[in-house]
């Protein structure tokens, strides 16, 4: 449903504890959504390679992002959502994603 949104979709994000990170095309949450319920070891595969620009993180839920694909290169954990990566120098660079879930999850 959300991995194959054209561009100009955005995806209105809920807080139920079910919810899965949201990684997004665009700041601000805006453009193409991608829900991440796994690791990506290569975001080349999902034809979103250094294109990401924000993402949405559900309350408990962490994520690290690193700069090459398999987990590679330089990373960041965020605990927090992050509306866009250029802030913190990090649009546009992300190949690969750790997921870290609430515990219980």
């Amino acid at each position: 449903m959300l991995d194959n949104a054209p561009d100009n979709v955005y995806f209105k994000h809920y807080t139920t504890q079910d919810n899965y990170p949201v990684l997004y095309k665009h700041v601000d949450y805006g453009g193409r959504p991608v829900a991440l319920r796994a690791d990506i070891s290569n975001l080349s595969d999902l034809g979103f390679n250094d294109e990401a620009s924000s993402i949405w993180i559900p309350r408990g839920w962490e994520v690290r992002l690193y700069w090459d694909a398999d987990f590679k290169g330089n990373s960041i954990r965020l605990r927090l959502s992050d509306d866009n990566f250029h802030d913190i120098n990090w649009g546009d660079e992300i190949s690969s994603i750790r997921l870290i879930p609430p515990e219980g999850n």
